[in-house]
């Protein structure tokens, strides 16, 4: 399965609201969504959880542009806000995320990969501000 999931941080007067910022990241795709993107996180993990067989792989960007970084991937999005949210992302997907450094993903086979429990895969943009290089 693959979901290319389109995301931004609601960046306006969020220095003034009294929440966590990884609860200000919505879906983006023509227009926001209603729930943010941790409760869609949340929503995959319990089907992953109903469905101990299958994958998911997931695309994260702003608007499926895979070279934009920085400002360009997520305006007024500093680097703290992307890897706090990045880091909240791996703490939902906890004991399911693909480690790169042991599972090959161009010669490991799925089977093998199911056998791990690597069963979400990321493929995010603005790699290095996002997920600090991260190996998942």
């Amino acid at each position: 399965r693959f979901l290319d999931i389109r995301m931004m941080f609601q960046y306006t007067d969020y220095e003034s609201l009294a929440i966590d910022t990884n609860e200000l990241w919505y879906s983006l795709h023509f227009m926001e969504s209603t729930n943010n993107m941790i409760k869609y996180f949340n929503d995959i993990r319990s089907w992953l959880d109903d469905h101990p067989s299958e994958m998911i792989v997931m695309w994260l960007s702003k608007h499926g542009g895979e070279c934009y970084t920085g400002d360009e991937q997520y305006p007024n999005t500093s680097i703290e806000i992307k890897q706090s949210f990045w880091y909240k992302i791996l703490d939902i997907f906890d004991g399911l995320v693909t480690d790169f450094t042991v599972s090959n993903i161009n010669s490991t086979t799925i089977n093998t990969m199911i056998s791990r429990n690597h069963r979400v895969i990321f493929y995010t943009s603005d790699y290095i501000e996002f997920t600090n290089s991260s190996n998942y």
